[in-house]
């Protein structure tokens, strides 16, 4: 992953206005690999130095504990340095930017802001989960994520989401990775094309007259990914007529999803079932196909 180099950043704040930075951190990735971290408390501009409750709550940080910390006017270019000219990555990325924005706004510093890029965007172009927190998505991907709130952490699990998201994907490039999350508008937000597919009524149904006793009977499947030995279609009128359903998508119902294409949006909600103690069989085609030869006896 030669063409994987950016930094991802975290910030927390004071209170609700943007200009209140409290808590940088930093993860720099180069060639696909974090080389770094940093983190540092802020010291918020006078303005703005209130630390509301619901935000303590959040990151536990308090106005004594930044008493004596450097300011963002002093911090902003040792942060530059350590950036140095990558794109910067950050889990809705719309809130780090504004603060990066507004905190170096209100000290007076004349700094371009860097380019921004958005993981939770990615995520929610390539994956389907049940939200796209920066836990969810973490630990769908098998990211580490200890200390939620923590600047650092929090930057440390963002480059993993990118690294894992790109290995997954197959990407070796930042603009590959984020301009092949192909999106369709469904619901008010960007979802993944392999959602879109026929309305449950028009998938196969469970025959009535099925045997109770078969394997697959009562069983719930969902397919992904481009299936090599037979037509998708198919492969649902298969396990019907053995008295299973079929499912568009991945749900607290689903008992079998057959990954014919391994990382897709659908194997990553299942793993979150999974993880959640959700009893979901994540099989291959062939593992699929010899099922269906148990079932035809």
């Amino acid at each position: 992953m030669t063409g994987l180099t950016f930094t991802a950043i975290d910030f927390e704040t004071a209170n609700g206005r943007r200009a209140s930075a409290c808590s940088v951190g930093l993860a720099r990735v180069v060639d696909g690999k974090i080389i770094g971290t940093a983190r540092s408390l802020i010291r918020p501009h006078a303005e703005h130095a209130e630390f509301a409750p619901h935000n303590v709550r959040v990151h536990g940080i308090t106005a004594q504990q930044v008493a004596g910390a450097p300011t963002w006017d002093q911090l902003l270019l040792p942060v530059m340095a350590f950036i140095d000219g990558t794109p910067l990555v950050a889990h809705n990325s719309s809130f780090d930017q504004s603060v990066f924005e507004a905190t170096t706004a209100i000290h007076g510093l004349a700094v371009p802001t860097p380019e921004f890029l958005c993981s939770l965007q990615l995520a929610q172009g390539r994956m389907q989960l049940i939200d796209y927190k920066l836990p969810t998505v973490a630990g769908s991907l098998g990211v580490s994520l200890t200390d939620h709130h923590n600047a650092a952490a929090d930057a440390m699990a963002c480059a993993g989401v990118v690294l894992q998201m790109a290995r997954l994907f197959g990407q070796d490039t930042m603009e590959g990775l984020w301009s092949a999350a192909a999106t369709t508008k469904a619901s008010g937000r960007s979802q993944p094309k392999e959602w879109t597919s026929k309305k449950l009524s028009d998938l196969p149904q469970a025959a009535a007259d099925a045997d109770e006793t078969n394997p697959l009977y009562g069983q719930v499947f969902v397919f992904t990914g481009n299936m090599e030995t037979m037509e998708r279609d198919d492969a649902m009128a298969a396990v019907a007529k053995h008295g299973a359903s079929c499912g568009n998508g991945v749900t607290k119902k689903t008992t079998h999803l057959v990954a014919a294409t391994t990382g897709t949006g659908k194997e990553a909600k299942a793993r979150t079932y999974i993880a959640a103690g959700q009893d979901i069989k994540i099989i291959t085609e062939k593992d699929f196909r010899d099922l269906l030869t148990l079932a035809n006896g």
